[in-house]
């Protein structure tokens, strides 16, 4: 009877331990999907920042609900939350965080990012 009770017992160990892995796997890929995002919205806004034509606008959408964005002119960075991509235009530097909707235009060579 103590051999029943403790094959149940170690089987219940077992599943608790593997469900456990499987939600610490899944929270790594969740994590680092969400990390991906933001490199991608920052290759975006790079890409859109190099190729807007001098007295022309874009705008666009963030698909991110939380981010802080930085972009630096001394260093010609973009920079949201850790994920950081260069450009080799000339641009202000702002700060923006949880923006929708960022309007990028080119005045007289110079680029600005601003909220819409």
């Amino acid at each position: 009877m103590i051999d029943w009770f403790a094959s149940k017992i170690s089987m219940l160990i077992f599943v608790a331990v593997a469900l456990s892995l499987l939600l610490l796997f899944l929270g790594t890929q969740l994590s680092a999907f969400e990390f991906e995002k933001k490199v991608r919205t920052a290759e975006d806004i790079v890409q859109l920042i190099d190729t807007v034509p001098i007295g022309g606008a874009i705008d666009y959408e963030v698909k991110i609900d939380r981010y802080n964005m930085t972009i630096d002119s001394n260093s010609k960075t973009v920079t949201i939350d850790g994920a950081v991509r260069k450009f080799f235009a000339s641009a202000d530097s702002i700060n923006i965080s949880n923006a929708k909707t960022l309007e990028i235009k080119n005045s007289n060579g110079v680029v600005s990012v601003s909220t819409k």
